[in-house]
């Protein structure tokens, strides 16, 4: 007999109503198959023929088939469960020749037919063991220590061979550590983000509050009561200061009845304005006026001759005040 294949093991998926499965490979005798379940646990048990199953087709050469007991105790591999079934040589030669004796050719076949499954075999099993990759440079018969409860395998600090390593415990705790030190890292971040944050809206407040903080300055045209009369030089003041401006405004007591009161500003005899102060009739302020003032000339110089003018009176208004709104330059 030959031995064709090179397959030696198959599994079987559980579905708890299957009970033949075939073995599609050739085994001498039923003693050379070994049937384990695996549990969907993962705990395996190896059967026994007769308990377990029955078994057909040794020493055919496509195989035969496992059946699972189903009467009496049901051994039906169920959903989840699998079904390995591998052949397994004796490491044996059962085989005996007299000297000078016959050398019957079948059992000198079935020698080599074992030899060949026992190969297969281990080739089998050496496929399901850690090995290091084909271009590893390490040439050190690796030693795997006496086992040590609770305890990992792990590279030496030569990295040539291995060693117990951390326990469980020690792993599990360095893990939960290093947690939370992501976790804390991350909240450092986060509070620095913030930080930083509040310091960029803290300056942006002070550049706000700077900006805002500006310097005004107020003169009266006369009295709170005393209707104001149209003129040049009303009033004449010097500059204390340069003042860069940025705004002005006029106001009024007592609010003319009939007409605009207009007001000019003038720096050495000169107009700032382009388009000059007016309080519309009945109005006391020229925030609210139709036109709205323009600065020509927003640089005033320190001790400057200032004078203001009362171009158009209006009706009955009193109390006039103009206000130079600005940064010190």
């Amino acid at each position: 007999m030959t031995v064709s294949s090179t397959q030696s093991r198959i599994d079987y998926a559980g579905d708890g109503s299957t009970t033949g499965f075939p073995v599609p490979y050739f085994f001498i005798e039923n003693a050379d198959i070994v049937a384990t379940l695996r549990s969907t646990g993962g705990i395996e048990t190896t059967w026994t023929e007769g308990t377990e199953y029955t078994l057909t087709g040794a020493g055919t050469p496509s195989g035969g088939t496992l059946t699972a007991v189903s009467t009496g105790t049901d051994y039906t591999p169920q959903s989840g469960e699998t079904l390995v079934i591998r052949r397994r040589e004796q490491f044996t030669q059962p085989s005996d020749f007299a000297v000078a004796g016959a050398l019957p050719s079948e059992t000198i076949e079935e020698g080599y037919d074992r030899a060949v499954m026992l190969a297969q075999q281990l080739s089998e099993d050496l496929g399901r063991t850690a090995k290091l990759a084909e271009t590893s440079t390490t040439t050190n018969a690796l030693i795997i220590p006496e086992p040590e409860a609770d305890k990992v395998l792990a590279w030496n600090t030569a990295g040539d061979n291995l060693t117990n390593g951390p326990t469980l415990a020690q792993i599990t705790q360095a893990s939960t550590k290093a947690d939370q030190a992501a976790a804390s890292a991350s909240a450092a971040s986060a509070s620095a983000s913030a930080a930083a944050a509040s310091e960029t809206n803290a300056a942006a407040s002070a550049t706000a509050a700077a900006s805002s903080a500006k310097t005004v300055f107020m003169v009266a045209l006369g009295d709170e009561t005393t209707a104001i009369t149209t003129g040049t030089a009303k009033v004449t003041f010097r500059m204390p200061f340069a003042l860069t401006l940025t705004a002005v405004r006029a106001s009024l007591t007592t609010a003319s009845t009939s007409g605009v009161p207009t007001i000019d500003i003038n720096e050495d005899g000169t107009s700032i304005l382009s388009t000059k102060l007016t309080i519309d009739a009945n109005e006391k302020t020229s925030e609210t006026a139709a036109t709205a003032a323009v600065i020509s000339d927003t640089v005033l110089a320190d001790d400057a001759e200032m004078t203001i003018d009362i171009d158009v009176a209006g009706t009955n208004a009193a109390g006039a005040k103009i206000y130079l709104i600005g940064d010190p330059a």
